[in-house]
């Protein structure tokens, strides 16, 4: 027998990648974790950003080719050495993950994560809805 609960699709949210059972559960967890316009994923070498984690790993890997840096699929660190990335990378694996709650990025340190926050949990582009409205209007 088949259950049909086996293909049920889960909608995902896009920033941080975590799966909903419904639409309406994805959209209130829109509304309460993130802003409009938010870009969390940047990369390190230039200053191209997105909402979606896969783009800056695919930006990364197309624009960033050449240089020969390495790329941290935890935190998105740009490192510039193998044994520098190898070292970093087991640091991931050894510590206790610091996630930040609001994207799929791991840190290794609270100070890491607490800037990360701070610095791209934020809306970078204003939609056309809100221009012209005073900040902090709901």
């Amino acid at each position: 027998m088949i259950c049909d609960n086996l293909f049920a699709f889960a909608v995902m949210c896009k920033i941080c990648e975590l799966a909903f059972d419904n639409e309406p559960a994805l959209l209130c967890h829109m509304k309460n974790t993130h802003k409009p316009g938010e870009m969390p994923y940047a990369c390190q070498v230039c200053e191209f950003r997105s909402s979606f984690y896969s783009d800056v790993w695919s930006h990364f890997r197309e624009a960033h080719s050449d240089t020969g840096d390495l790329l941290c699929r935890y935190c998105l660190r740009v490192l510039h050495s193998n044994t520098c990335y190898q070292q970093h990378f087991a640091r991931h694996q050894k510590k206790q993950m610091l996630s930040c709650d609001k994207c799929r990025l791991h840190f290794l340190y609270v100070r890491e994560r607490a800037e990360h926050k701070a610095a791209h949990h934020k809306t970078y582009v204003t939609p056309p809805q809100l221009r012209g409205l005073k900040p902090g209007t709901k």
